[in-house]
């Protein structure tokens, strides 16, 4: 015991300072209180950081309540505007509204109904009443300058409509009273003014705001609890570690009273350090004696491990970092046919085919540079090569293990070719489906042209030409959307339409339903060969098929039965890339007949087909259109073609 202190010998000087500020510590209680205190003020840190995150988390989710109710308050407004209002049967709790000053704001049915116009601001008045009976959310449409004196803000929608006009977006706040108020503007649409263009509003301004009122008790009371659970686990969590802090300081104290003690009695028992260091030698020796049964333990489990890793049926291939094999067990001999002595010390390379010895060194490379994070997880499918040489494929798993400085890699091989052939089959599935898909889509071709037989029926019996003219119109859009499912059947693809011979045989089959021959009309297409989805085909389809109907009928009025072809007339089609944006098309519908007039606007059309064209190409095409007047009429269409999407 070469530390110990015999009869005569003195501590070291250098240590006796801090040794007795250590002893000092130990043997009084007071500084004991040190790490406890520590311990308080972690514990209090934490909890005061969860309160905050449960605020936070509070505040966030009563913000989203706010802004999901404006939403839907927004979009009924949006859809009560865009149809001019709407009109309700007057009764107790619907009576004319006397701040609406627009015509035909009552008006009576011809069965005698009364009815009076309900605009958004109105409708929005009578959801918050239903709202407030039914769940205690109440939401108030206000404004600095409102028609209606009971609109009139309160201080705290005052300053959040003041702060609007300022570029802000939104305005939320937390009251003492559990009760949450959240409020966003009203920007003047082309809709709104309506009602509101004798205030000097403009599209773009904001002329007010909704502000919502949430009671959110519930999810107060719920944060309270949490946080009432929280201190209780700080709580308990700081007693615990102050309990076990005080503990082992005690133990310490006493361990150290002991030391002190066995130090005071030192110089009476040396006689009895001798036996102490016999002991110890014996205990060593029963030490060494157990190492070295440990040792045999350890050989065994090595001779156990061999035999599970020679027992497993997939393939276990260990080499050094240089690809060299170290270890060949039974299962890998089984699938490549070598035995492990013919291929311990020889590459890897000697199990894959010669062409894809680069890949396998570029594998190897890469997992020497990154480690185990590059195939981590990984299952790779290779190529193997067996000592007949024939090929096999392989589903391989890569790891790793590292002894000092040297790494090495052990692969787990498993034959595929079972899988393979299951893969084949569900191929053979597959493609069986997709015979089942295009019969489906022959069906639903079929059932369109039994709809359109049906109009034809029907068109007999009809004397009025309005009426005729508007099964036409039907006739001609049910084809449109047919011709899709025509061209699917035939495709090579049931994802795409190849577009230039979909809109070819659209437009020869509307000239061939109006008697119009290219005699009479030189039809001009200029589409490249381009394929879209079933969605983008239908809705540029149904755009293409109104305009082009609306030129055939409107565009040449002076167009007679017996005159030969006058190559002037002219009607055309033509898409292609837009040049301002990558992912855009831009479509051209034009002829050169007698035009629409100027002041003519197809956003405000009465045309049910220009309205549907208007329709589609903001809605579903997501696009915008323009018309130019210079020589006869030209439709402009910019879109995006559309992306599919998971249907419910």
């Amino acid at each position: 015991m070469e530390n110990s202190i015999t009869p005569g010998q003195t501590e070291p000087v250098g240590n006796e300072h801090s040794s007795e500020a250590y002893y000092a510590f130990i043997e009084n209680r007071v500084y004991w209180l040190l790490p406890v205190l520590l311990c308080l003020m972690i514990t209090g840190v934490s909890l005061n950081w969860n309160f905050s995150q449960l605020d936070s988390n509070f505040k966030a989710v009563a913000i989203e309540d706010g802004r999901v109710i404006f939403q839907m308050v927004e979009s009924t407004r949006l859809w009560n505007s865009r149809h001019g209002g709407v009109y309700a049967a007057i009764n107790d709790m619907t009576t004319p509204n006397p701040y609406l000053e627009v015509e035909n704001r009552d008006i009576t049915t011809t069965d005698g109904m009364k009815l009076t116009l309900i605009n958004p601001a109105y409708m929005t008045r009578q959801l918050s009443e239903i709202m407030m009976e039914s769940n205690s959310i109440m939401f108030h449409i206000t404004s600095l300058k409102p028609i209606r004196p009971q609109n009139s803000p309160d201080k705290w929608e005052s300053e959040a409509l003041k702060a609007f006009e300022g570029g802000a977006t939104e305005k939320a706040e937390m009251f003492e009273n559990a009760v949450f108020r959240y409020m966003a503007p009203l920007k003047v649409k082309e809709s709104c003014l309506m009602c509101h263009q004798n205030q000097g509003y403009k599209v773009g301004d904001i002329r007010g705001g909704i502000s919502v009122t949430v009671p959110v008790d519930v999810l107060y009371n719920a944060i309270k609890k949490q946080k009432i659970t929280l201190t209780l686990l700080h709580m308990m969590m700081f007693l615990s570690v102050s309990a076990l802090i005080l503990f082992f300081m005690t133990k310490i104290r006493s361990q150290w009273l002991t030391l002190k003690l066995a130090k005071a009695e030192q110089d009476t028992v040396v006689g009895l350090r001798t036996r102490e260091i016999r002991e110890t030698n014996e205990q060593l020796t029963i030490e060494i004696n157990e190492r070295r049964r440990a040792d045999e333990v350890l050989i065994e489990s090595e001779t156990k491990y061999r035999s599970i890793i020679h027992s497993v049926q997939d393939g276990i291939i260990s080499t050094d970092d240089n690809g060299v094999i170290i270890s060949f067990n039974r299962g890998a001999e089984a699938i490549f046919g070598y035995k492990e002595a013919d291929l311990t010390g020889k590459s890897a390379t000697e199990l894959i085919p010669s062409r894809l010895h680069d890949t396998y060194k570029r594998a190897v490379q890469m997992l020497q540079l990154l480690g185990d994070s590059y195939f981590a997880g990984k299952r790779l499918e290779f190529e193997g090569h067996r000592k007949d040489g024939t090929e096999f494929p392989c589903d391989v798993s890569i790891a790793s293990w590292k002894i000092k400085n040297n790494r090495f890699y052990v692969a787990i091989v498993r034959d595929i070719t079972d899988r393979k052939r299951m893969e084949n089959q569900i191929s053979a599935s597959l493609h069986e489906k997709e015979v089942l898909l295009r019969e489906i889509h022959h069906r639903v071709k079929n059932n369109m042209q039994i709809i359109t037989s049906l109009l034809n029926l029907q068109n007999r019996y009809l004397k009025d030409q309005k009426d005729i003219d508007i099964f036409t119109e039907t006739k001609n859009r049910i084809k449109a959307m047919s011709l899709v499912h025509e061209k699917l059947y035939q495709s090579d693809t049931l994802s795409k339409i190849d577009f230039s011979d979909y809109v070819r045989n659209l437009a020869m089959g509307l000239f061939r339903s109006y008697g119009v021959s290219e005699q009479k009309i030189n039809l001009k297409l200029d589409i490249p060969s381009i394929t879209f989805i079933i969605d983008t085909v239908i809705s540029c389809g149904l755009v293409i098929n109104e305009l082009l109907s609306n030129s055939i009928k409107y565009a040449f009025p002076e167009i007679s039965s017996t005159e030969s072809k006058l190559p002037e007339r002219e009607i055309g089609i033509s898409l292609h890339p837009s040049e301002n944006s990558s992912d855009s098309y831009e479509l051209l519908v034009w002829d050169n007949g007698t035009g629409l007039p100027q002041e003519y606007a197809i956003d405000e059309s009465k045309s049910l087909g220009l309205q549907l064209v208007y329709s589609i190409v903001e809605n579903q095409l997501q696009g915008q259109i323009k018309i130019e007047r210079t020589t006869g009429t030209k439709f402009i269409i910019l879109f995006k073609e559309n992306k599919y999407k998971q249907r419910m």
